[in-house]
């Protein structure tokens, strides 16, 4: 073989193997902080991590899009605690459809490395996503995730990085505004709000569903007009809106300091937050991202001069569990994500005190002997209610083996997702064998608990069903407190955590072969092994025998595995320039031919009926860049002016900012060439709401006020009579990058 030969293939294999590859050292725990006085310490932080347009959007597969803009900012939260003895630890919950391992894993090794910030080992970082579908994909470390959650595979590295550095950044920022607390634990409900979606696996259960909807028996039914019949084949016609995890649990973090200001909340809720749906063309927080934004202006209005509080809303045992959405839409996620958000803040009037004592430790998991993975039929017809396009080809829920039990089948009686498609079993075989070397399935995953004072958070690595969430708890319960836990003790399951491994269900449910059954990629014996590992790390815990790590540990991943790596998003440099994406359409244009758009954000408040006449604004900016340190997706906002004032002012409603925080803005790119962008952005305002805030309109003149990558941009001014009118269009502004100037 000649040189040259074999330096072409080192550099194929350099490229197909190092360019595909996220490796990194995540440094041993350093020593503890000094102990403060014998207080607790706790700090909070809130991140923007709303990524350029263009990318696709994960957790809906081929029915996902790509992303137009933004309604609802993408956020991190990341509340940290410290003890009075220096024991630390903290909660980071992310606005993304899923926590990939190679993720959490850099974001330690940024916090550890970088901000230097070594007590703050991996194991004492627990980091959770929202599940949010309007989020971007092409971020994950697993191949599997990256070629079939999203609706186009794809690796973006330098979205990866991008995320990995805002999220260590917010966790530093809480480090460092860590103050002297005190702890309060209170407890509300998510009844109406939430229904199982997979009743008749749910029902399988026997005692286990029975006993739970005889605790759920008092609790109110709101029953909706449902896109799939939730009550089929079942005599409790409505068992499905009792058939879930009602509480929604919150830990509080109050300053010491007189005004008693919160800090910051760890709320668990369980349920899908996709109330938006798989149509949405813009990223979106979706309902948890409405609800912790609402629960936070709550608490702000009743200490208005502290630090914003963040609360961070986790998602628990949401497996089966849907929001109970009448329409996916903008207006059913503000409407639940509202009534979520009050009854966080309600949840503190009742509230209880927790004890300042902190505990941590964490394991990883290993899953590659428990079973060879494999994905069932159901998993390409989508979720109970959402079905794609292989629904109808084949790919339904119940298929599955029948006969006795293969005791040699740990997967039984799983039947591969290639099943209706390739008849030919050997043939079958290879494709699958082939399939799952590229995809390179993840065959661990990291297990981390925490308990403050009575309350033990325990992590679990994707989505579990209901019932199998709640004898996990049980299980947790008896080994951490004992067979006779004090009243007070609670064991809270924070689903979607350092690693995403789909869904787990029960033996019984997995039997079925329902949607989640189908994606449990290494059957139902790895919630056996799973459970069986992490309580004996919780026995370790309450036992004191937690041994710091004293070595580097290294970690390493292939986000696409050997296909190779596509260019970054950044700049639309990888796609979308001149096609339907990115081109330029009215929305109401886009309305008459097709809701399949924008129409379910543009609505109404009421009626659910797009709005054709929101004012709006246009402006032309450079292409955005991770690195200009700039947005990457502009930020909107309102400012006002009366006659008597010589200045324009922020405008707040109720004392808040009148920004794109609230909920009120779509902001979309609607062209892009040559290095340059077009953007638009909606002000969603209600009109009544708009009215009722300014009683004298006539005198009040209003702009938009964007900060962009370029610099800031200015609309012409604006009034309510314009509205009135029903003529809300301003005049375009194409080279407006003027900050110190009025328009």
């Amino acid at each position: 073989m000649s040189k040259t030969t074999i330096t072409v293939a080192c550099l194929f294999l350099q490229f197909v193997i190092g360019c595909s590859s996220i490796s990194g050292t995540l440094p041993k725990p350093g020593p503890n902080p000094p102990a403060h006085a014998g207080m607790l310490r706790v700090g909070a932080s809130k991140t923007d991590i709303t990524p350029v347009p263009g990318v696709p959007m994960g957790g809906d597969a081929l029915a996902g899009r790509i992303s137009r803009g933004v309604w609802m900012r993408l956020k991190s939260r990341a509340v940290y605690f410290e003890d009075p003895t220096g024991e630390a630890a903290v909660f980071i919950i992310c606005d993304l459809w899923s926590m990939p391992g190679g993720l959490g894993d850099r974001v330690a090794e940024i916090v550890s490395s970088e901000y230097h910030h070594s007590h703050v080992s991996r194991e004492r970082i627990l980091i959770a996503a929202t599940h949010t579908h309007n989020s971007p994909g092409a971020f994950s470390t697993c191949t599997a995730m990256n070629v079939l959650a999203t609706p186009e595979a794809a690796f973006d590295r330098e979205l990866f990085e991008w995320l990995a550095r805002r999220i260590a950044c917010g966790v530093d920022e809480a480090i460092r505004n860590a103050e002297p607390a005190i702890l309060q634990f209170g407890a509300g409900d998510t009844s109406t709000l939430a229904r199982n979606r997979s009743y008749l696996a749910f029902i399988k259960n026997g005692k286990d569903a029975t006993d739970l909807l005889a605790e759920n028996a008092t609790l109110p039914i709101q029953t909706p007009p449902t896109p799939f019949p939730v009550e089929k084949d079942c005599a409790n016609k409505d068992g499905a809106y009792r058939a879930f995890d009602p509480r929604l649990r919150t830990l509080f973090a109050y300053a010491t300091a007189a005004d008693h200001h919160l800090i910051g909340a760890v709320s668990c809720a369980c349920m899908h937050p996709t109330s938006m749906g798989p149509k949405t063309e813009v990223y979106s927080s979706d309902l948890f991202g409405v609800a912790t934004d609402f629960a936070e202006s709550q608490f702000l209005q009743k200490n208005p001069e502290a630090r914003p509080p963040v609360v961070a809303l986790f998602n628990g045992t949401e497996g089966d569990v849907a929001s109970n959405w009448k329409t996916q839409d903008r207006r059913s996620a503000l409407h639940i994500g509202r009534e979520i958000g009050d009854r966080i803040s309600k949840s503190a009037a009742g509230a209880r005190d927790v004890d300042q004592h902190l505990q941590t430790g964490s394991t990883i998991v290993n899953f590659k002997d428990v079973a060879k993975p494999l994905v069932g039929v159901a998993f390409l017809g989508g979720g109970e209610g959402d079905p794609v396009i292989f629904h109808d080809m084949g790919s339904y829920e119940g298929i599955r083996a029948t006969g006795n039990p293969d005791p040699n089948d740990p997967q039984w009686p799983k039947l591969s997702l290639l099943e209706p498609y390739i008849r030919d079993s050997g043939v079958r075989e290879f494709t699958q064998n082939t399939a799952l070397s590229i995809l390179d399935l993840p065959d661990h995953a990291r297990v981390t608990a925490i308990c403050i004072g009575n309350i033990l958070f325990a992590s679990l690595p994707g989505e579990f069903t209901t019932i199998l969430g709640r004898q996990t708890e049980k299980q947790y319960k008896s080994a951490f407190f004992g067979n006779a836990p004090a009243p007070d003790a609670e064991v809270v399951l924070l689903g979607l955590a350092n690693e995403y491994l789909t869904y787990w269900t029960t033996h019984e449910e997995y039997k079925l072969q329902n949607y989640e059954a189908a994606s449990m990629i290494y059957g139902p014996k790895a919630a056996d092994v799973l459970r069986s590992q992490t309580t004996e790390l919780l026995r370790d815990i309450k036992d004191h025998k937690i041994v710091p790590r004293t070595e580097d540990l290294s970690f390493y991943y292939k986000p696409l595995g050997l296909l190779p790596e596509v260019a970054s998003y950044v700049g639309f440099v990888k796609r979308h320039c001149n096609v339907d994406a990115f081109s330029f359409l009215h929305h109401t244009e886009r309305l008459h031919a097709s809701y399949d758009s924008l129409a379910n954000v543009l609505v109404t408040d009421k009626d659910c009926i797009p709005m054709p006449n929101h004012p709006h604004f246009a402006w032309l900016d450079e292409n955005p860049d991770y690195a200009s340190g700039r947005p990457v997706c502009p930020r909107v906002s309102i400012e006002y002016k009366t006659e008597e004032m010589q200045d324009w002012k922020l405008y707040t409603i109720n004392g808040r900012a009148e920004d794109d925080e609230t909920g009120q803005f779509v902001t979309i790119v609607s062209a892009e060439l040559r290095g340059k962008s077009r953007w638009l952005t909606y002000w969603l305002r209600p009109l009544d709401e708009w009215k009722r805030a300014d009683p004298n309109p006539p005198k009040v003149k209003y702009r938009f006020h964007v900060v962009g990558v370029r610099g800031d941009f200015y609309s012409h001014c604006f009034d309510q009579k314009l509205i009135d009118d029903d003529d809300a269009v301003l005049p375009f502004q194409w080279d407006a990058a003027t900050p110190n100037a009025m328009k």
